[in-house]
């Protein structure tokens, strides 16, 4: 136990008089604001805080009207269209874009999930049916290093 823990002690703990004086004197709330220029500040503080308030609704504002937007083109869209394209430049080219590539693979392997009408120009591995061995032959020559998938 340290001596200023011990109640017993006999050290007086109290500052002297001239030093609480002075702490005292240091610390007072001696500053007078005059009642206009706190009325000033009360006021500009106001008109700060409705500024702020408008400009929040002028954001949630803006940010209703652009949700609204979004909504409204992904709701006015035109869906995509559920059929493929027709074979344009050569076997496994299914979207026609010139090349072969994975997205012709997905393109025929969704069009064989979605049971729609399968060209047999599609039937990449000769076999008399446009199925996932199909889908696979064109993922194969898609990866392939040697014609870079372009025809």
């Amino acid at each position: 136990m340290t001596r200023h823990d011990d109640p017993s002690s006999s050290d007086d703990l109290t500052a002297p008089q001239k030093l609480a004086q002075a702490i005292r004197g240091r610390y007072s709330p001696d500053i007078v604001v005059p009642a206009e220029v706190n009325r000033a500040i009360v006021n500009n503080a106001r008109a700060q805080l409705a500024r702020r308030r408008r400009l929040r609704w002028w954001a949630m504002g803006g940010s209703a009207i652009a949700a609204a937007a979004v909504v409204a083109v992904v709701m006015l869209w035109p869906p995509a269209p559920k059929t493929l394209p027709r074979l344009a430049s050569g076997p496994g080219d299914i979207n026609g874009d010139g090349r072969i590539d994975m997205l012709d693979a997905y393109l025929l392997a969704k069009h064989i999930k979605d049971g729609g009408r399968l060209d047999p120009r599609w039937d990449m591995n000769g076999d008399g049916a446009v199925d996932q061995r199909d889908v696979d032959a064109i993922a194969a020559i898609a990866v392939s290093l040697g014609k870079g998938g372009v025809r």
